[in-house]
């Protein structure tokens, strides 16, 4: 879909704004006064505050000329919730798959006009391996082939079901011939490690544990089936306001630069998934250097990949109708992000 030009009118006011405020110091009597602005940026702690740690450290977010709170959520879910509600202003690091299923499990289609919240903007993951298939490793299991008819577990309308649905139509076996056993996370894992499951989906970060740990080997990963992005999404209202708008332009110039921070500085990320994320230090540092991630511009590129995901996610019975992905999108701060690139590759990991 094509965006109306009074929005691309706006995405150039919110760019000289970001740029005024951060990016180029000459400007700076060009920027807005944003001291009466407060915003509350959600962001998903999966069980730990290492992702604030991580930003805090980075040192992005220091004195800013407006007044900033971080919520912190414990899943996808209770954001989404969040924003719906109006409790929070944005959300940062939202999970790849959780737009598109609220847009297409909406109770009414979503319109340009009539959205809970849009994305703002996407945080390639460099690192394309980024979810793993995991089997106990004494269990004769080599290739997905070898898990027909027998219990593979996920998490129901995530990533790692997106993966899992994709690597099945890449081998041409349909969903139901694998016992699917759908459940959180922390649950999967504890089944996974009890014996209860076969194959256990999920982020290649949280698969190294198990491998760690003996537990587990992987067989596949998503590398080559599609790319990863984690959405920084926005309330329509919040960008409505031109201060406010002027603000979260300024984010994702901060947010851009902690990223370039964590590439630069891995020690120090992975002594904070070591002390605050309860990682292995063996773990921490592989998980460091693979966590690598770059805000790009939204482009079609972006969008189809939403797209893809909103189809295959239909097809599999998750999502309860057909969308049109690019409706979830504003593109307004692409000229801030191509401005303020980020980190341009991954670093390899080192076992």
């Amino acid at each position: 879909m094509s965006f109306p030009k009074p929005l691309l009118n706006r995405i150039s006011a919110a760019a000289v704004a970001a740029l005024a405020l951060f990016s180029q110091p000459a400007l700076a009597e060009q920027a807005p006064d944003l001291s009466g602005v407060k915003l509350i940026i959600g962001i998903q702690s999966s069980g730990s505050s290492a992702a604030v740690a991580i930003l805090e450290a980075s040192g992005a977010f220091a004195d800013t000329p407006y007044t900033l709170e971080w919520a912190n959520f414990d899943g996808a879910n209770a954001a989404v919730e969040a924003l719906n509600a109006g409790a929070i202003d944005l959300d940062v690091g939202l999970n790849f798959s959780a737009p598109v299923l609220n847009q297409a499990n909406a109770t009414k289609p979503w319109t340009p006009e009539d959205r809970p919240f849009v994305i703002v903007g996407g945080a390639k993951q460099l690192n394309r391996a980024g979810i793993a298939l995991i089997v106990h490793p004494d269990s004769g299991i080599e290739t997905i082939n070898d898990l027909i008819g027998k219990k593979v577990s996920f998490a129901k309308g995530t990533a790692n079901h997106y993966f899992f649905a994709l690597a099945a139509d890449a081998a041409g076996i349909p969903l139901d011939k694998f016992e699917l056993v759908l459940m959180p996370l922390s649950e999967a894992r504890a089944a996974f490690v009890g014996r209860s499951v076969d194959a256990l989906v999920t982020a290649i970060s949280n698969s190294r544990p198990l491998v760690t740990s003996g537990d587990g080997k992987v067989i596949a990963t998503s590398e080559g089936l599609f790319d990863s992005y984690s959405w920084f999404v926005a309330r329509p209202e919040v960008l409505e306001d031109p201060l406010r708008e002027a603000a979260v332009a300024d984010v994702v110039v901060r947010l851009q630069k902690s990223l370039i921070w964590e590439s630069e500085n891995l020690d120090e990320v992975a002594r904070i998934f070591t002390e605050a994320g309860r990682q292995k230090p063996e773990d921490a540092a592989i998980n460091a250097r693979e966590s690598i991630s770059a805000y790009v511009p939204i482009d079609a590129e972006v969008i189809a990949a939403n797209q893809r995901q909103a189809d295959v996610f239909l097809a599999a019975g998750v999502a309860k109708s057909q969308i049109d992905a690019a409706i979830g999108f504003d593109p307004r701060f692409n000229d801030v992000v191509l401005a303020n690139p980020g980190p341009t590759g991954a670093i390899e990991a080192t076992n």
